[in-house]
């Protein structure tokens, strides 16, 4: 089905292309959209009747915000990006629903530190495949990387006593999406920690 809506998108978009290739290159974009879109509305109807719409959906938002402007790794196998995908959405909004618990403050402070200091240090993080190579265009995306991380911690301060869970999830994957710039995570990934070109 997200072929079939990809390749029809593809077509009306490139409809007076002759170039077969253009096509292709839509049709391609279109599906990775599609089915990234796909794979959210699944998760989020996985998560409503385990009582957990709420959590995944901060993950979701959180983990989407973050990662468009500081990148990080991409995994050698798409099954792989998946897995890992669903852990960061669904883990944290599981231990939240759980166990139900806040973080003190002083845990605020240090989770938000953590993960400025890794934006600060390799965020906008790239692959072989898809590099920033303009200065500038760097620059911006770690500032609005570090932007989104502050304005999430901050709706994590305001949630604190009124939704402390969802204060939790908020804290907690913001983190670990600031952990998907860091090498070792590269390496972790099947990629090159330096030229994070993909390792044979």
């Amino acid at each position: 089905m997200i072929q079939f809506l990809a390749k029809k998108t593809a077509l009306y978009l490139a409809n007076d292309s002759d170039d077969v290739a253009d096509v292709e290159v839509i049709e391609y974009g279109y599906y990775l959209l599609y089915q990234e879109w796909f794979v959210r509305i699944l998760a989020l109807l996985v998560a409503l009747p385990l009582g957990l719409f709420f959590y995944v959906l901060a993950s979701i938002i959180t983990f989407s915000l973050i990662r468009k402007y500081a990148m990080g790794a991409h995994a050698k196998y798409p099954i792989v990006c998946k897995i890992i995908t669903l852990t960061v959405w669904f883990g944290p909004a599981v231990l939240a629903g759980v166990f139900a618990f806040s973080f003190p403050w002083i845990v605020y402070v240090g989770l938000y530190i953590f993960g400025f200091v890794l934006l600060m240090l390799y965020a906008p993080a790239e692959t072989d495949v898809k590099k920033v190579r303009d200065a500038q265009e760097r620059m911006r995306l770690k500032k609005e990387a570090i932007l989104w991380l502050s304005l999430l911690f901050f709706l994590a301060v305001v949630f604190h006593e009124r939704a402390p869970t969802i204060s939790l999830v908020i804290t907690t994957v913001a983190v670990m999406a600031c952990c998907m710039v860091h090498p070792w995570v590269y390496w972790a990934n099947g990629f090159d920690p330096v030229t994070r070109e993909v390792r044979v």
